[in-house]
């Protein structure tokens, strides 16, 4: 018989394309019904400016969804359960750095986006 195991990390990597806001979509609500921590990456050139305003809303979402009320803070979504973490790879392929954040933050599991949903 096959035991049950827990998902304590969810790791979703985005391009910020319209495939990677479903692939989003779909690892928050998991993140939510599952109670984990809740880890992006996007990857940005190495130029020493990066661009945290491009990162999806978390609380927007929950906020649409009906699971927060108007204008929370940031704080409001620890008390559902979730513990949200964007960052940021600096190296200029993707793949390296989707490795190397995997190599210090193993997840349980990872919501990708492909071409075609």
């Amino acid at each position: 018989m096959a035991q049950n195991q827990e998902i304590v990390r969810i790791f979703h990597p985005s391009d910020f394309s319209e495939s990677s806001e479903v692939a989003f979509a779909h690892a928050l609500k998991l993140a939510l019904i599952t109670r984990s921590e809740f880890q992006i990456l996007n990857v940005q050139a190495n130029n020493g400016e990066y661009d945290w305003d491009s990162f999806p809303g978390v609380r927007e979402m929950l906020e649409k969804w009906g699971e927060l009320p108007p204008d929370s803070s940031r704080s409001a979504i620890t008390k559902l359960g979730v513990k949200v973490e964007k960052n940021i790879g600096r190296d200029n392929d993707p793949v390296v750095s989707v490795l190397y954040f995997l190599s210090r933050k193993p997840a349980d599991l990872i919501v990708i986006a492909t071409h075609q949903y």
